[in-house]
């Protein structure tokens, strides 16, 4: 059976477009995974004065386009709190005076360090995985 070349280019075409939205709809979910393993790492690091902060870390999809998928990971109602918590801060009396210190809680930094490793490495093992089809 013989088909012309113009017809074979846009079936080919075709095939192609719904292969890269495939790709593209596996590589939002490797996103994905990536930023809730960041999460509950922060989570799993977070001060535990009160539950509420380190239950207050959630995701939120910021960008979603064709290629390009950004995934936020935040502090919900404590995000005040993140960057004294993270990197320590004075501790002053009502009239500015100093009293003190409160000590840096590294709890970001930690779980976000190797968060572009294991994404790159996710998307690696996708790619191999498509390669082999």
């Amino acid at each position: 059976m013989s088909m012309p070349i113009e017809k074979m280019e846009s079936e080919l075409m075709e095939i192609l477009r719904d292969y890269q939205d495939l790709t593209d709809e596996e590589m939002e979910q490797v996103v994905k995974k990536t930023a809730n393993t960041v999460k509950n790492a922060i989570k799993q690091e977070a001060p535990r004065d009160t539950e509420r902060y380190k239950d207050s870390w959630a995701t939120k999809k910021t960008t979603s386009k064709r290629h390009k998928t950004v995934i936020t990971i935040h502090s919900k109602n404590r995000y005040q709190l993140t960057h004294l918590l993270e990197n320590g801060h004075k501790l002053t009396d009502r009239n500015g005076n100093k009293i003190g210190d409160v000590k840096e809680i590294p709890h970001i930094a930690p779980a976000t360090e190797n968060a572009d490793k294991e994404l790159m490495y996710q998307l690696r093992k996708l790619y191999k995985k498509k390669a082999k089809l």
